[in-house]
This record gives structure tokens, sequence and C-alpha cells, in this order.
């Protein structure tokens, strides 16, 4: 947690850009501190994640809301031509 906190602290200097640090990062630092194989950490963010689509999945089955979503993008897309590379600074 502690090398968490530091990273938190000096990473917008070290590589000029801000890094989100999230739920996962402090789920990984705790548990590596309390001694679990690297390998391992992984797996609990994917089940975090799995365990919130489950939610999202379960929320969709009782307010159906992913068919309007879809014609709602479909119908009212317009398709743009693509800026030439480089774009309008050449």
């Amino acid at each position: 947690m502690s090398l968490f906190a530091a990273i938190g602290r000096v990473h917008p200097q070290v590589l000029g850009r801000t890094l989100p640090l999230n739920g996962a990062g402090v789920c990984g630092a705790a548990l590596a501190d309390l001694g679990l194989p690297l390998e391992l950490l992984r797996a609990f963010a994917l089940l975090a994640r799995t365990a919130g689509l489950i939610g999202q999945l379960a929320e969709e089955l009782r307010n159906p809301v992913a068919n309007d979503i879809f014609l709602s993008v479909d119908l009212n897309n317009r398709p743009i031509d693509p800026e030439p590379y480089g774009g309008s600074h050449g």
C-alpha cells in the first residue's frame, strides 16, 4: 500500500501525465501486502469485474434498456467522412 500511495504522489511528475489510481489497484496493493502470490492478483480484479457484469445483466433483466439504446444510436447515427491522415494540421 505504501508503494501504491507513493506512485499516486509522484507518477504525474515522472510520466508527465496522470494515471487513474482505481479500486482494482488498491485491491491489488492490499492483497500483495497480505502476501498473496502476484500471479493471483489479476484473478481478484477479474472476479470483481465479473460480479459487476452480473449485476449489470441482472439490472438489464429487470429494466431492459439495451435495445432502446441500440435503436437510438442506430437511428440517429450520421456517418461522416474521416479526416485525411494528419488531420487539418497537415
